[in-house]
């Protein structure tokens, strides 16, 4: 499985009143990771809507050991699954 790596920064608005990063952004993040991803892979949402295509993302799990603070930065690892026809998984 190949992996790929991508930072974000957490700001203010991403922050709960103990100043962690709420669950919803973090979920934001690792969407956009696997969007970034799939672009770079070449048949991401901008490939597939050239053809009349889109791809949907039909199962979600995420794991969180711990929230980032305020101002900090985190990376979200993304991994491709075996490829299959009709869906691919990643981890």
């Amino acid at each position: 499985m190949l992996a790929a790596s991508y930072t974000y920064p957490v700001f203010p608005e991403a922050v709960d009143g103990r100043e962690l990063m709420k669950v919803s952004a973090l979920c934001d993040c690792a969407v956009n990771a696997i969007g970034r991803r799939i672009e770079e892979q070449g048949f991401g949402v901008r490939m597939m809507a050239s053809v009349g295509r889109s791809w949907v993302l039909s199962r979600y799990a995420l794991e969180i050991d711990c929230r980032p603070k305020m101002y900090s930065r985190f990376s979200v690892k993304e991994s491709v699954g075996p490829v299959g026809c009709i869906s691919t998984p990643r981890y």
